[in-house]
Formats: structure tokens, C-alpha cells, sequence
């Protein structure tokens, strides 16, 4: 299996998961996980190396794309709305293009505009429920509640009305808490925290681990970091 990098499951995989128990590497993997995305490209800048990880564990990685990663046209500047088609199918065809190289199976593309997540949880909620029984999946991953962006909060509260279906694990992206900028770092506590160690290839420009155009100039920390989703 290929990384966003172009590299298989080598030594730096390993070294990932050298701070992970076999019991804690299952606890966090699982064997079929569903990747909760808000936009495409979360699923480079929340974990991409984990998706790494889990695949190098035999895990199958499914993706579901919970908005278009694009705001609605009347949203855009009045000289962008022309090419908003292009925009959408341009996203699409990128998140193709990352799934390929992370090992993601894209089992759904939603087709609601970014921001607009908070306006159908119903029928979203609805999706991924039929979507989690008819994969057999056995764990959820999802962006944390950070209050950076409201399609990745309303993804964290849609998860937790689904512990039913499966244990949720969250990553970090990002925040600005306390005045602060966050990236790949949880700005309080919940106990069952783990980190991931990036190597220095994985600490580079965010672009290089996809083919997100828009990440080109942006870039990784040391580490990645996720836990158990703490229960809203």
C-alpha cells in the first residue's frame, strides 16, 4: 500500500508505531474504520499518517465525504461563482487522487456545501448509520470539537450520536485556543491521548503528502496526535 508520500509500509511506519502496545495499536486501528471527513483534504491534515499505520496493520480504511469541501456559490466572490463546477469536480478529483495513494475506499461523497454540515444531520446521521451496518465497521474516526470550524465540530457531535454503532477515535487539526494557533495538538485533556512521530520526510509541505493543490505551502509538525472521542 502506497502513503501520500509514495512510500509503502517501511521503517518509518514502524517507528509510528513503536509507542503503541499491540493491544493499544487494535484499540486504536481496528480492522475496518470508517474516516468521518468533513471536507476532503481533513483526511491529510488529521491523519493521514495513521491511515498509514492502520493500513500497514491490515486495516481497511473506508472514507466518507461529509460536504463538498467547497461553500455554497452564493457564498463565493461574484468572480468566482463562474467556475464553481469546476471547482467541485476539481476537489473531487483530487480527494480520488488522495484516497489512491492513502489506500481509502471513498464510500460517499456528500454533495452538501462546506459550512452547511449543521443543516442536515438527520439525513447525514442516517447515511452513516446505514453506511457503518453495511460495512461491518468497527470504529469511527473523526476531526475533534476544536471550535476552528463548524463542519468539523458538527462531524464530532454526529459521531457521538453513534456510540452505539462503534468506538470513535478524534484527531486534532487545528485551533486557537487561548490565542494560541494549534495544529495536530489538543488544547485540553482527556487521559487517553496518543502520539504519532512523523519522520522528517512526513514534516514537510502538507502538499507533498497529496494532491491537494490548496495545502501546497503548509506544513506538518513532529506529530500527530489522537484519543478517544471525549463525549460531548
Amino acid at each position: 500500500m502506497e502513503t501520500g508520500n509514495g512510500r509503502g509500509p517501511d521503517t518509518g511506519m514502524a517507528e509510528g508505531c513503536q509507542n503503541l502496545t499491540v493491544h493499544r495499536r487494535k484499540a486504536v486501528f481496528g480492522k475496518r474504520i470508517l474516516l468521518l471527513i468533513p471536507h476532503p483534504d481533513d483526511e491529510v491534515v488529521g491523519c493521514f499518517k495513521a491511515i498509514g499505520l492502520a493500513g500497514a496493520l491490515d486495516a481497511k480504511i473506508f472514507g466518507f465525504y461529509l460536504t463538498t469541501g467547497i461553500p455554497s456559490r452564493d457564498r463565493l466572490w461574484s468572480w468566482q461563482r463562474g467556475g464553481y463546477g469546476h471547482r467541485l469536480k476539481r476537489r473531487q478529483k483530487e480527494a480520488l487522487l488522495v484516497a489512491k495513494l492513502l489506500g481509502i475506499e471513498s464510500v460517499c461523497f456528500n454533495e452538501i456545501p462546506s459550512r452547511k454540515l449543521k443543516s442536515f444531520l438527520k439525513p447525514t446521521r442516517d447515511a452513516l448509520i446505514h453506511t457503518i451496518r453495511r460495512l461491518g465497521i468497527d470504529l469511527l474516526w473523526v476531526p475533534a470539537y476544536e471550535g476552528a470550524h463548524q463542519d468539523h465540530d458538527t462531524a464530532n457531535f454526529l459521531a457521538n450520536t453513534l456510540t452505539e454503532y462503534a468506538p470513535i477515535w478524534e484527531f486534532s487539526e487545528y485551533n486557537f485556543f487561548n490565542r494560541t494557533v494549534r495544529s495536530q495538538n489538543f488544547f485540553s485533556l482527556n487521559g487517553t491521548e496518543k502520539i504519532i512521530a512523523l519522520d522528517r520526510l512526513e514534516q514537510g509541505p502538507k502538499g507533498k503528502q497529496s494532491a491537494y493543490i490548496h495545502l501546497n505551502g503548509e506544513t506538518f509538525g513532529t506529530s500527530v496526535r489522537t484519543r478517544k472521542c471525549s463525549v460531548l
